[in-house]
């Protein structure tokens, strides 16, 4: 399944509309009971889901693994309070990965 390529635009009418860049057909329309505010909000949102995507996949990208994290942490000492701010860091990227990688998967 593929998307329709970004950017995307947000256009306001009557109700804010998401667009492709080439402005021909809208990806959607926002509506509803919302405060015109919130409207515009969600469409700016969901305008940034291919940007944020691509930044998602650059990130995982350039955080293949945390070994190097870790690797600094046993030359530091293992069990010294610096080790284990690498270590904790290195867990809480490691968590960030899987998320990042888990919400790909639902677009993907």
């Amino acid at each position: 399944m593929s998307y329709t390529p970004g950017p995307w635009k947000v256009s306001e009418i009557v109700e804010p509309m998401v667009y492709p860049e080439d402005g021909k057909t809208p990806i959607c329309l926002i509506s509803g009971m919302f405060h015109a505010e919130t409207k515009r909000a969600n469409a700016r949102l969901i305008a940034a889901a291919p940007e944020l995507l691509e930044a998602l996949v650059k990130l995982i990208g350039l955080t293949k693994n945390t070994d190097d994290l870790r690797l600094i942490a046993r030359v530091l000492g293992g069990t010294s309070e610096s080790a284990e701010k690498y270590i904790q860091y290195a867990d809480e990227v490691d968590i960030a990965i899987e998320q990042a990688r888990a919400i790909i998967a639902k677009i993907r």
